[in-house]
């Protein structure tokens, strides 16, 4: 009877310390990585907004939780003159280490007259080396006359 009991007790801890161990090494396998976006426009006469109307203006984006491999959904913005004179360019850039993700825009170096505004998508793809972090990278809108 001992000896039953004691097999019993054995198997118990026995799946118990299996099921442990999967759930420990599900987190450590299980990388993400938060990409929180502050926006910039250093360029007087530039600003950036979440809409059309260039009614809501946006200091910051967030990515939300990525896993190494995976590419953002897409994030629009809309790029407004403010300012009296025409931009012969817009450029647009995001300080992400070429190790860390890459990025891609659907505008860049574009012109923009005078109170006109342009639509700007932006999507993030991880690095698969990345390391499970949050990660905080600046986008920056800066126009030239």
């Amino acid at each position: 009877m001992k000896r039953r009991l004691w097999m019993i007790l054995s198997t118990v801890l026995i799946v118990i310390l299996a099921s442990s161990t999967i759930a420990l090494a599900a987190g450590f396998f299980t990388k993400d990585v938060t990409a929180s976006v502050t926006v910039l426009t250093p360029t007087p006469g530039l600003e950036v907004y979440s809409d059309a109307e260039a009614t809501t203006p946006v200091t910051a984006l967030s990515f939300g939780d990525l896993y190494p491999g995976d590419t953002s959904e897409v994030q629009t913005v809309y790029v407004k003159n403010t300012g009296q004179l025409a931009f012969s360019t817009v450029d647009v850039g995001l300080n992400v280490g070429a190790s860390l993700a890459t990025y891609t825009f659907s505008e860049d170096n574009f012109p923009l007259d005078r109170e006109a505004v342009t639509q700007v998508d932006i999507t993030m793809t991880i690095s698969s080396e990345a390391t499970p972090n949050p990660y905080d990278f600046i986008l920056s809108f800066e126009g030239a006359y």
